[in-house]
């Protein structure tokens, strides 16, 4: 069926599509991931490992946010800062900074401009299939009008009595 190929095609296409941007997608979530439990400073745990990946990053994209992550607070930090070492106290402080701007670039790459980029290839390529399909419908109504004014100008009668037809034909015109 020609309409079902075309939705088969659509459908291939805009998955080879998603499919790419969730790999691009999975990059920012883990490089987030990382970046954010190496500025917490916490010892991890390899038996939660693969959740705290999961965790951070996950729901952010919903804008779901942890409040010591906005604020940028630190749990080995709370105390640092009464601290008499000023190397502490400046690397505390640099890391709480660094703490709120990766989550603000992680939620403007990952959901603004990822799901904006993913919105506007997903429709080009659903106009580009659907120009292709106009072309291939219009070629498609052409051959049906070509092929009934291929059987409209045959003759009628059999060939002894194609004469007839023709008389027919000539009346038809003048």
């Amino acid at each position: 069926d020609r309409f079902l190929g075309s939705v088969v095609r659509l459908l291939t296409k805009m998955t080879r599509i998603l499919l790419s941007f969730v790999a691009v997608f999975i990059v920012f979530w883990i490089t987030y991931a990382v970046t954010i439990l190496s500025l917490i400073g916490d010892p991890l745990n390899f038996d939660k490992l693969l959740w705290n990946f999961f965790e951070n990053g996950a729901f952010e994209i919903f804008a779901d946010f942890k409040e010591d992550k906005m604020e940028g607070r630190i749990k080995s930090c709370t105390d640092s800062r009464k601290s008499s070492s000023f190397e502490i106290w400046v690397d505390c402080l640099i890391r709480s900074w660094l703490i709120p701007i990766s989550l603000f670039v992680y939620v403007l790459v990952s959901s603004i401009v990822l799901i904006n980029l993913i919105t506007s290839f997903l429709t080009s390529s659903y106009e580009e299939l659907k120009s292709d399909s106009t072309s291939e419908e219009e070629e498609v109504n052409y051959e049906f009008y070509r092929r009934l004014e291929e059987y409209r100008r045959k003759p009628c009668f059999p060939p002894p009595l194609t004469f007839i037809s023709m008389l027919l034909l000539l009346l038809e015109y003048c």
